[in-house]
């Protein structure tokens, strides 16, 4: 027995000392420090406004620190939970005692009122503790400020009314559950600061609200501010100025020039309603100035009417050069004048001639490229345009510079790593044609391989609508370089254009480069000109065109309206000896130019022996007979055998059969052939 009792004793105190290993309060002797809280999380609890937290308690030891480094902790003996608000001293608010490792913990603060409150938690072993976690929220409804605020006077006389909508949101986007009162105050120029001047209590959220000041003098403008107030604090504030008495207006709304048939402009405008500060304005009693700037700029503008007092004017100025036009209009009254609201740009003056060509070589002011002709007007898809002006452009891996010497050059500028498409368009002033057949484009253009931007080239007739007349496709380029456009326009033969337009369409496609062009011409085909007639060896002979821009291909010989053949472009001249003997000889030369002709140079060799294309244009197209000549010159059409056909003044445009037939405009007659 006594052996039995002592086995026992000695398995009695074995299990006291083994509980004691674990009792807390021994591992302080290892040097333990936890790792911190993990998912911590702090909420709100819409029904009843407390906050609520949220964590696990840490289940290792830190890595760094200690004898554990990162080992399954043995226990905890608190997780101190701690806040402060809106930045202020951290206070304790929750101690969670001894705590399972890996334990989820929650706690329901009900003392957070309003304010924003920042959460801090610390595990500790014994007297070690981990590193803080924390965790913050913004407690109850901060109003969203006014944003329809304004300031009135009846005529400018007291009293000043405040109108607004109480704000129906909290900053949050939540429906704003309640608004303890608006605060209304007015800056003081003596304190220099806001005073309060009172407050609407307790308005109901999205309400309509006013507030009346009559303590206010005439002449003098007053700034007055909004703030809204809940429960948990207030608003930033609403600002609202106001002029008490008459004010100085503001500018005048959607200016628009309009060019008019007879070349005049007429400006009109909306009339402004409010003052500079919201005061009261007579908009019977405004006055308005027209100013006239041709670099866009209302600082280098010039006044061309002053003290008119209707919506519109008429600038009868009259325009002879090419020039683009920028109107500012600016509203006066007694108490002052606006400043001025521009007008669209518009282009004045007469069509440009052939040849148009356009460098981009010029130079403004500052130095800076610019467009030699002054009409190019510029649009877009998209709120700003993308062509520019300049001498070189910068892309990230690279410079382009002009395709030659002078400087200057037109480029619509996408990123290449944009794929937003857009479409922009840089388009000529007026080009005169006068009765041309065909006509050409040329360009210089920079191809980017791989790129999917395009170049569409449009011409507008006699302001009709723009079409298409060639496409430039960048996906298909060879290799990256500047490379020459020449476009042969013959859409509008026969069809008596006098004027057109050419619109420059850059398209960016997704991931495209820039667009750029350089050395911009259109022009006629080019004629052949000095036609000399050696009558002793009866050979005609002329020179090739005049034009740096084009290289004959050959050209084309007529006479009496019978094809006779196609020269070379190194073969100047004709040996028409086989007809010598005949009456009437009666040449047309012709520019080729690939598939396209020039208009030709008619020479009639019964009466000329040195001849150049006449001042006067007189042509035969598809047996229609067409003249061009100032308004009131008389013009008279004759069959060979002297009867008159037909006769009138200014410009002609004649049917007429197969035969040859005698012109008279003014002092020129020429013989012409219809075939």
């Amino acid at each position: 027995m006594k052996d039995l009792r002592m086995s026992v004793l000695a398995k009695l105190f074995l299990a006291i000392a083994l509980s004691w290993v674990c009792m807390p309060g021994v591992a302080a002797d290892h040097n333990i420090w936890p790792e911190r809280v993990t998912d911590m999380t702090v909420t709100e609890d819409s029904s009843t406004g407390h906050v609520v937290i949220t964590l696990t308690a840490p289940t290792h030891s830190m890595t760094s620190l200690g004898d554990g480094n990162g080992e399954p902790l043995p226990y905890l003996t608190k997780i101190v939970l701690s806040r402060n608000l809106n930045y202020g001293d951290y206070i304790e608010i929750h101690t969670f005692e001894n705590p399972a490792p890996g334990e989820q913990l929650t706690y329901i603060d009900a003392t957070a009122i309003a304010g924003l409150y920042q959460y801090k938690a610390v595990a500790y072993v014994d007297d070690y503790a981990s590193y803080p976690e924390w965790s913050e929220i913004e407690v109850g409804q901060f109003a969203m400020d006014i944003n329809d605020a304004v300031a009135t006077c009846n005529k400018g006389e007291a009293p000043v009314t405040l109108m607004f909508t109480a704000p129906s949101t909290d900053t949050k986007g939540e429906p704003l559950r309640a608004l303890s009162y608006i605060e209304v105050s007015r800056y003081s120029e003596e304190s220099y600061s806001y005073e309060v001047l009172g407050k609407i209590d307790n308005p109901t959220p999205g309400s309509a609200c006013t507030y009346d000041d009559y303590d206010v003098v005439s002449g003098s403008s007053y700034s007055y501010r909004l703030i809204c107030y809940t429960a948990a604090g207030s608003s930033y504030g609403t600002l609202v100025n106001v002029m008490v008495g008459l004010d100085a207006p503001v500018a005048p709304g959607y200016v628009e020039a309009e060019l008019l048939s007879d070349g005049k402009v007429m400006i009109t405008w909306l009339t402004p309603t409010v003052g500079q500060t919201n005061g009261y304005i007579d908009p019977m009693e405004l006055k308005y100035t027209i100013l006239r700037s041709a670099t866009g700029s209302e600082y280098e503008s010039e006044v061309v009417a002053s003290n008119v007092s209707d919506w519109y004017y008429v600038d009868e100025t009259i325009f002879t050069e090419e020039a683009k036009l920028t109107y500012f209009v600016r509203a006066s009254n007694a108490q002052g004048e606006s400043v001025g609201a521009a007008s669209n740009p518009i282009v004045v003056g007469n069509p440009s001639a052939l040849p148009y060509v356009e460098c981009f070589d010029s130079k403004t002011t500052y130095g800076v490229a610019t467009t030699d002709h002054p009409g190019w007007t510029y649009s877009s898809s998209e709120t700003t345009c993308a062509w520019y002006i300049n001498d070189v452009v910068e892309l990230e891996n690279r410079t382009i510079t002009t395709a030659d010497e002078n400087g200057g050059m037109a480029f619509a500028l996408y990123g290449s790593y944009n794929d937003l498409q857009q479409d922009d368009y840089m388009t000529t002033g007026k080009i005169a044609l006068g009765y041309t057949d065909v006509f050409a484009i040329a360009f210089d253009y920079y191809a980017f391989t791989g790129s999917n931007s395009t170049l569409s080239v449009e011409v507008s007739a006699d302001g009709k609508e723009f079409k298409e007349v060639a496409l430039i496709e960048y996906e298909a380029m060879p290799q990256e370089g500047w490379e020459r456009s020449v476009i042969y326009v013959t859409e509008y033969e026969y069809k008596m254009v006098r004027e057109i337009q050419v619109r420059l369409h850059a398209h960016k496609g997704t991931h495209a480069m820039p667009v750029i062009i350089d050395n911009f011409v259109v022009t006629e085909i080019p004629q052949v000109r000095n036609v000399v007639c050696d009558y002793e060896n009866h050979i005609i002979s002329w020179e090739a065109p005049d034009n740096k821009f084009f290289e004959p291909t050959g050209y084309q010989i007529s006479l009496n309206g019978t094809d006779m053949g196609i020269n070379e472009p190194d073969n100047t001249s004709y040996d028409y000896s086989k007809f010598a003997d005949e009456y009437f000889l009666t040449f047309a030369i012709y520019a080729l130019y690939d598939n396209i002709w020039s208009e030709a140079v008619i020479v009639d060799l019964t009466a000329v022996e040195n001849v150049e294309l006449s001042p006067v244009k007189i042509d035969v197209r598809n047996r229609v007979l067409y003249v061009d000549v100032l308004p009131q010159t008389p013009v008279a059409v004759y069959s060979l055998d002297g009867m008159a056909v037909h006769h009138t003044e200014g410009a002609v445009e004649l049917p007429l059969s197969q035969g040859v037939y005698i012109v008279q405009a003014g002092t020129e007659v020429r013989k012409v052939v219809v075939e």
